[in-house]
């Protein structure tokens, strides 16, 4: 992860292991105006999930078969579920951020952008283990900008990703 991080003047920042890497990584990087609205990666998990039912039509296609709303809802609000293609775009949507993931193999990163968005938001996956906060080693490098430049920006449909993480990370 560390070359992939450096490639793109990025340096890591973990977090915790616990299951919530995503939410902890993304947690670590609001920035100011964002921490009174979320005070802990549980309030980014339930506004997300919280999207997620108030936008069901739009991610419909993108839940398993089968798959009742509420039972998807508990397995997120108690830690069960880890975050997935439908969560990553629910979370990016709700805090109206450009969110950009840079893989640790030879994967081009996701980029999630926002046509409005207010801030970004760079993860690192260690792809089926663990997400990590990557910050920009040098503020003056504008490379992670450019990457975000030349990305689509979000449509009304989430994205069908690769996926990111497995349950349980």
């Amino acid at each position: 992860m560390h070359d992939n991080a450096q490639k793109y003047g990025l340096a890591r920042q973990n977090v915790p292991g616990d299951g919530n890497c995503f939410f902890h990584a993304v947690f670590k990087q609001l920035p100011d105006e964002l921490n009174n609205q979320y005070q802990s990666e549980v309030d980014i998990i339930t506004a997300a999930t919280n999207h997620i039912v108030e936008h069901f039509e739009n991610y419909r296609n993108f839940i398993d078969d089968g798959v009742e709303v509420d039972q998807l809802l508990n397995r997120f609000y108690e830690g069960e579920e880890w975050a997935d293609n439908v969560m990553i775009q629910a979370t990016a949507r709700i805090l109206n951020c450009n969110l950009v993931i840079v893989r640790d193999d030879a994967a081009e990163p996701t980029i999630m952008r926002q046509g409005e968005a207010m801030h970004n938001i760079i993860l690192g996956y260690e792809v089926g283990f663990y997400y990590q906060a990557l910050i920009p080693a040098d503020p003056r490098n504008l490379e992670r900008d450019l990457l975000i430049d030349n990305a689509p920006i979000d449509t009304a449909n989430p994205l069908k990703l690769q996926e990111h993480c497995a349950p349980g990370m």
